[in-house]
């Protein structure tokens, strides 16, 4: 608890600095997000209300010898997300490493883009209970950092490559394919109309 207190105080620290150059800005998002990184990846087994299920799932892949088992709840690319640590580690901690590597990264892209203030968009990200979330499902983790680095592409109007991440993000939880409904929201204009027809 404390723990989390103290992040979220830091990030607010952060988000009073006036930052001189673009590098500084960088150097400090990177460094921030690196904490939240290792809270996701040197995570203990009880951490997060789904991390049981995630390790004995993993067990489970362990004695099978396919890539994708579509009797399996699981995406396909969190199968082989799996698999490729079964491959090369042989241990679950490797998927929570490997998946907090993906979620930063991609965090680090939409951030760096999209936010104004990094400070205060990383004590929201902890303070409205989105990380925590982060810690426990890690498949929708995935999905949703691919999904927010893909707003950098329908910004700029870069549909196909948008859509790409989308079908992406999907093979780690379905869900994240009703997105693609972005496409459409991004040629209305702002409007009061407009909001009360997306409504």
């Amino acid at each position: 608890m404390f723990l989390y207190v103290g992040i979220m105080v830091a990030f607010l620290g952060v988000s009073m600095v006036k930052f001189k150059t673009k590098k500084d800005r960088r150097v400090t998002l990177v460094l921030c997000l690196l904490v939240l990184l290792v809270l996701m990846a040197f995570k203990g087994a009880t951490v997060g209300n789904d991390t049981p299920s995630y390790i004995r799932i993993y067990n489970n892949f362990k004695l099978e010898n396919v890539w994708y088992n579509p009797e399996h709840r699981f995406e396909i690319g969190y199968q082989i997300l799996c698999k490729l640590v079964i491959i090369f580690f042989d241990h679950h901690q490797f998927v929570f490493i490997f998946s907090a590597i993906i979620c930063c990264f991609c965090l680090y892209k939409g951030l760096k883009s999209n936010s104004e203030n990094i400070g205060f968009s990383l004590f929201l990200f902890v303070a409205l209970r989105i990380f925590y979330f982060y810690l426990s499902g890690i498949r929708q983790a995935v999905a949703m950092s691919i999904i927010f680095m893909s707003y950098n592409q329908i910004k700029n109007k870069q549909y196909f490559k948008f859509v790409i991440l989308v079908l992406i993000a999907s093979t780690f939880h379905f869900f994240a394919l009703t997105f693609l409904i972005a496409i459409p929201l991004s040629f209305m204009k702002f409007n009061v109309k407009n909001v009360c027809v997306i409504l």
